[in-house]
């Protein structure tokens, strides 16, 4: 059986976040009925998608 070339996200998450923000994530994922990765995965796309609005909006104002 071959092995997955890294661990699930789930596995390697645990070692970053604090009891905290596991609780918050897994609180995410069954408000919107999903896993504890695809909350991860849906936070994290919003929070590059903010973070690309703030890099446009700093763009424009220093071509005023």
């Amino acid at each position: 059986m071959l092995k997955p070339s890294r661990p699930p996200l789930n596995r390697n998450i645990a070692f970053y976040i604090s009891e905290g923000m596991n609780r918050e994530l897994r609180d995410v994922a069954e408000r919107y009925k999903t896993t504890l990765s695809g909350a991860i995965r849906q936070l994290l796309t919003i929070g590059l998608e903010e973070l690309r609005k703030r890099e446009a909006e700093a763009d424009n104002e220093q071509q005023k």
